[in-house]
């Protein structure tokens, strides 16, 4: 009953997704700590999976290139020293600072990747499904009840595609957002509790919020 089978050689491909992975755990355990950090609280933080390296290369339809590797790297340590050495308030600014480069280049990695490479892959699934759909529903040999349900079946896996890329397209305003708010507080380290930098940084929280509920509204 599979009438529409195809064949991946997917290795590469998950290569990138573990990839992807690692860079987004370490991104969300660099901002964990600089929560605790903040806090001035007693990290205790599970740090074993962040251990694993990447490298540089083409998985698939990504590239890895050495800036991607080093910010990793270096982001990587940073994290490791936050909960290792009881990083607490007075340091924050040397963390956020000495941060701000690689979360820069590896939230740029994630929207290439995720909002520019993986929607580009969901456009040729459209394509692909058009012309699978479009054969059957002039096939003339197949009733008209047959082809009608093909028809609605093909305007509801486009859908479904549309949607998929809608979320991507809110997922990339949420990296923007927030390598925006990081780059501002790092330039603006100095005046941490400057009621401008603030006010700066709830700008940014709004878009955030803004964006994430339009994601999960999809």
């Amino acid at each position: 009953m599979n009438i529409h089978k195809t064949d991946c050689e997917c290795s590469q491909d998950k290569e990138a997704d573990r990839v992807t992975e690692l860079i987004y755990h370490g991104l969300q355990s660099y901002f964990y700590a600089l929560t605790n950090i903040s806090d001035n609280q007693l990290t205790n933080y599970q740090t074993d999976g962040l251990t694993n390296a990447i490298t540089s290369g083409n998985f698939g339809s990504i590239k890895v290139n050495d800036t991607d590797v080093k910010s990793y790297s270096n982001l990587i340590t940073l994290v490791g020293r936050a909960f290792t050495d009881g990083y607490r308030r007075n340091e924050i600014k040397s963390y956020i600072s000495n941060a701000n480069q690689p979360v820069q280049d590896l939230i740029h990695f994630l929207d290439l990747n995720l909002a520019g490479n993986l929607k580009g892959k969901l456009e040729v699934q459209k394509s692909s499904t058009k012309n699978y759909y479009f054969d059957l529903v002039r096939d003339k040999s197949l009733s008209t009840y047959e082809r009608t349900k093909f028809a609605e079946d093909y305007f509801r896996k486009i859908q479904e595609i549309e949607r998929q890329q809608t979320e991507l397209d809110e997922y990339a305003k949420i990296l923007k957002a927030i390598a925006q708010g990081h780059a501002h507080l790092s330039a603006d380290i100095e005046n941490l509790n400057d009621d401008a930098l603030k006010v700066a940084l709830a700008k940014y929280g709004s878009q955030l919020k803004l964006h994430s509920t339009s994601l999960f509204k999809n």
